[in-house]
């Protein structure tokens, strides 16, 4: 049985995506895979404090909408025409990945003649 406070913040969140692809354009399964990609980052993210937490959460659900259709694109192509890829699920997939993949562009930029080394051959 569900506690009460996480039916009612669920059934808020529902409410608040709801409202927020109405006013923008967006389509609701865009928004929601978006919303699920930035909290399974957030969720195996360690070592961060809750204000770059909510930061990152921020970003990822930010990027996780402008990537959608990219990133569903991305997955269709080596999939059979007749398997269409939903742009939610690109949404969720950039959401997740996006700040993974920016953290450790971050940390190559520290030193970019590593990018250049193949094999990790030193």
């Amino acid at each position: 049985m569900t506690e009460p406070l996480t039916g009612t913040a669920a059934s808020f969140t529902v409410f608040l995506l709801t409202i927020a692809g109405l006013f923008s354009g967006i389509h609701a399964d865009v928004l929601m895979g978006s919303f699920a990609g930035a909290v399974v980052f957030i969720m195996t993210a360690q070592k961060l404090s809750v204000l770059q937490k909510i930061v990152f959460f921020l970003t990822a659900f930010v990027a996780g909408c402008v990537a959608a259709k990219l990133v569903a694109d991305l997955i269709a192509i080596p999939l059979p025409a007749s398997i269409v890829v939903s742009e939610g699920i690109g949404a969720l997939i950039a959401g997740a990945i996006s700040m993974k993949l920016l953290q450790w562009l971050i940390v190559r930029a520290e030193h970019p003649e590593d990018l250049l080394k193949i094999g990790g051959k030193k």
